[in-house]
């Protein structure tokens, strides 16, 4: 009866709302004509990234020009407890906006 009423979720005819494929990069106003700028984004078919795809991120800027990327450390001392992990996500923040105020395009965390 449940499933009557409430079917599973079809990955095929739903694949665009199920993806966790996604863009990255320098996101262009859409209203405006398209130009080559528009095209300056990568693809990704998930967020989740081996150590050699990741590794290639970092580097992205030497392949493509005028893209900056910024690491972050986004770790933080478990021996501090919870005050530690509010202080770090606070700086995490702040490093964040800081990296996207210089103009970095892409952050990894």
């Amino acid at each position: 009866f449940a499933q009557v009423t409430n079917p599973p979720i079809d990955p095929i005819r739903e694949s665009i709302v199920m993806s966790i494929a996604c863009w990255i990069g320098p996101e262009q106003n859409v209203l405006m004509p398209p130009s080559a700028s528009h095209c300056r984004r990568l693809w990704l078919e998930s967020p989740i990234l081996l150590p050699h795809e990741m590794e290639a991120l970092r580097n992205i800027g030497s392949c493509f020009e005028g893209w900056r990327v910024k690491t972050l450390q986004a770790t933080f001392p478990r021996a501090e407890g919870p005050a530690a992990l509010k202080a770090n996500l606070a700086r995490l923040c702040e490093e964040a906006v800081q990296a996207a105020t210089e103009g970095c395009e892409v952050i990894v965390l």
